[in-house]
């Protein structure tokens, strides 16, 4: 299987397994995250989810962010 084919496939999955499965993949290349890295990654994320819901930051769709980035890293 081609790395194309298996994007391909893994967008097939419902979002909550793509999380699972990039969370899994993000896991073994890099280890496990530390307690402490971990809490700090959730109060940002919390965070900026208050932010939104409040109207101080506005969200953007995530497919304008990752085609920016490619873009900029010329992917």
């Amino acid at each position: 299987m081609t790395i194309d084919q298996l994007v391909s496939e893994a967008r097939r999955l419902p979002r909550e397994l793509r999380a699972e499965l990039l969370d899994r993949l993000s896991s073994e290349m890099h280890g496990e995250a530390a307690a402490e890295v971990e809490a700090e990654w959730n109060r940002v994320a919390l965070d900026r989810l208050a932010a939104v819901e409040s109207g101080r930051a506005q969200a953007q769709p995530g497919e304008e962010v990752m085609a920016r980035l490619r873009r900029h890293f010329d992917r």
